[in-house]
Parts: C-alpha cells; structure tokens; sequence
C-alpha cells in the first residue's frame, strides 16, 4: 500500500508523526511499525547517515577545540589584556581554540533554531533540546567572558569551563544512541533508572 508524500520532508508522514509524538499524542513504538521502518531505513541509507556523520565531524571539532581551551588556559595570566594575550603562545593557542569551538557549534545552532520552528516552542522543549541549548549559551559565555577578560580572576570562567565539559560529554551520547556498534547511551540509562526508582528517591531526599 503506498503512502503519499511519504518521504516528503514536511508532508510526509514521518514529520507529521514526530509532530504528534513531541506533542505527546503517540508513543515511540509507532516508528517501529514496518512502512514506517522501511521509510526509516531509506532515509538513512540515503542521506541521514552521511548528515550524521558530518554533524559528528563537527561536533567533534567542537569538542576537540573546548577541551584544548581548557588545557591551554590553565595558569593563564588574568592581568593581561586580549591585546595582550594575543602577544602570548599560550594566549594565541587558547584563543584559537575558542574560534574553533564556535565555529564547530555553528552548525548544531543552525539546527537547533530550524528545529524549533518546526516544532514550535513546546514540541522542542524536551530534555535534551534544553540540555543542548545550555551548552549553546555557556559556549557563548567563555567566550565573551575569555575575548572580554571579564572575571577571568574571579574563577568564574573556570566554573562555567568545567560545567561544559560535563555538558559536552553529556551530549556526545546523542551519537552513540543512534550508530550501529554503540547502542548505549549512559543518560538514557540514567534516565530510565531514576523514573523506575524515583518514588524511593523522592523519599530518600
């Protein structure tokens, strides 16, 4: 039986079934009906594999880029200027780093933004859009605060360093929910232990 428009990104039925599932109409097993695997598996095939890779490509760049930031700005002199800093090894290094983390999560914004318009604002808001979208904004605060030397003495700039390297990890789970050889996910799981026991940990607390 055919099913019209069905690989259509925006008619097709896959999108109109993601809208009802964000909207908490339908359960997660209605993708593993077999039309609906078979439209699955042929978008993978074609092209979702190879965008899921470039987004790994960058994400790793991304991440690459912040835990050099991090390596190189340690014992960096928070007296200096940016002027300053760029007349420095280990200055010019973490600044760089910097730019490579933007531009590595460039992409991941772009998506994030086409994702809420697609979804509207209460389809998006799940978990990990959220936990995404703080990431976003605590690149976006090293950065402004390292270029700005804003409380670089303070520490703060260190808390929020080390708040995203927890996020980041957090966040390369994304790909090995969905390659092939790495089912696991350790928030998933996470997740799915603290909703079986949550009424005990509730009382605990």
């Amino acid at each position: 039986m055919a099913i019209e428009d069905a690989l259509d990104p925006e008619r097709g039925v896959l999108h109109r079934l993601l809208l009802r599932w964000q909207a908490g109409k339908c359960g997660y097993s209605v993708f593993a009906l077999p039309a609906l695997q078979a439209i699955i598996d042929f978008k993978w095939t074609k092209f979702a594999r190879k965008l899921l890779l470039t987004e790994f490509a960058f994400f790793m760049l991304w991440l690459v880029s912040f835990y050099s930031f991090t390596i190189a700005f340690q014992d960096e002199d928070a007296s200096l200027s940016f002027a300053q800093l760029l007349q420095t090894s280990r200055g010019k290094i973490s600044i760089l780093c910097n730019i490579l983390s933007l531009i590595g999560m460039a992409p991941f914004l772009a998506i994030e933004v086409g994702t809420l318009k697609a979804y509207g604002l209460f389809g998006w808001a799940t978990a990990w859009n959220l936990l995404d979208t703080a990431t976003y904004g605590i690149q976006l605060v090293i950065v402004v605060m390292h270029f700005g030397r804003i409380n670089v003495a303070s520490g703060s700039l260190s808390i929020a360093a080390a708040l995203q390297a927890i996020l980041m990890l957090f966040r390369l789970q994304f790909f090995s929910r969905v390659m092939p050889n790495t089912h696991f996910a350790l928030v998933d799981q996470l997740r799915e232990v603290i909703a079986s026991v949550q009424y005990y940990l509730i009382f605990l607390i």
